[in-house]
């Protein structure tokens, strides 16, 4: 299932001009400062697991955005 273009652009509503969302194979790809951040994958957010998102996130609950991937961090929308 692809990630619906309202979520994508419910997530540049709630970030603004902070990231920039690239399509790829039916998903997203989440850039900020020219890298990769984040995924947008099936309508739900999965954020690298860096040490600026884990002081920002407090404890994220792990989460896979596509079968053999590494695991990322998965953002649910209330959050």
């Amino acid at each position: 299932m692809a990630t619906s273009p309202e979520t994508a652009e419910f997530l540049l509503e709630q970030l603004g001009d902070r990231v920039r969302l690239r399509p790829m194979f039916g998903e997203y790809a989440v850039y900020a400062g020219g890298k990769t951040v984040a995924l947008l994958c099936d309508d739900a957010l999965f954020v690298r697991q860096i040490p600026e998102a884990s002081a920002y996130l407090g404890d994220p609950v792990e989460g896979f955005p596509y079968p053999g991937a590494k695991p990322w961090w998965r953002i649910e929308a209330d959050e």
